[in-house]
């Protein structure tokens, strides 16, 4: 069989072998350069020697959708004390937990690793990242569609990001806003129906609008 050694050796003495070192030879002359700069894919600009992109190398496109790409940890953004001001809950929250990731903070009225209190009460405070703001707004709207199939009709909400809107359902009640290529939705659950939609609403609005302000 072709040994390591003999392929090399073919390889040695072969023509494109010679045309290497014809290449290599031509590289040391000066007056060779724009061929060299034809084989990097470039050309010499008249006049600096400058190389610049072939009319034949690909062209990056920029997305002009401004991208924030910054993680946020929500529990340092909006802490247990800021959350509790604007808690519609008659049972005070008492801690506040990282869920998953840092983007996901509940803020309840028990600890994590102790049996929950006999009347449960939580908000939980999320901030999504997307790749765009089209991509944002498809998670948006998903949401809505997602409402409207349980038989849930959103509530459109002005003056807050992008768009926003709320989402009543008795015991548990969201609102979810849209700003730039970003999701923010806090969810307010229990106390139903001492504590209904009409007070849940206005207070996840305000948690929302609280977190769009501190937004790195």
């Amino acid at each position: 069989g072709l040994g390591l050694d003999d392929g090399l050796d073919r390889f040695r003495g072969s023509e494109t072998y010679d045309v290497s070192m014809r290449c290599r030879a031509m590289w040391l002359v000066p007056v060779v350069l724009a061929f060299v700069s034809a084989c990097a894919g470039s050309s010499p600009t008249p006049g600096t020697g400058t190389l610049t992109p072939s009319a034949s190398t690909p062209q990056t496109s920029v997305d002009s959708t401004p991208q924030t790409s910054v993680e946020v940890d929500v529990c340092a953004l909006v802490p247990l004390g800021d959350v509790q001001a604007h808690s519609p809950f008659t049972t005070p929250l008492v801690t506040a937990e990282s869920q998953v990731s840092p983007t996901v903070c509940l803020y309840s009225n028990w600890h994590e690793t102790a049996v929950p209190a006999p009347d449960p009460v939580s908000i939980t405070m999320k901030v999504e990242s997307f790749g765009s703001h089209a991509d944002a707004m498809t998670a948006f709207h998903n949401s809505e569609q997602d409402s409207t199939n349980l038989g849930v009709s959103p509530q459109a909400i002005a003056g807050v990001g992008d768009v926003a809107s709320a989402f009543p359902g008795g015991d548990e009640v969201s609102v979810q806003a849209v700003l730039g290529n970003r999701t923010i939705a806090v969810k307010l659950k229990g106390q139903w129906p001492d504590v209904s939609d009409g007070q849940k609403v206005p207070a996840g609005t305000a948690l929302v609008k609280l977190m769009i302000a501190r937004l790195p």
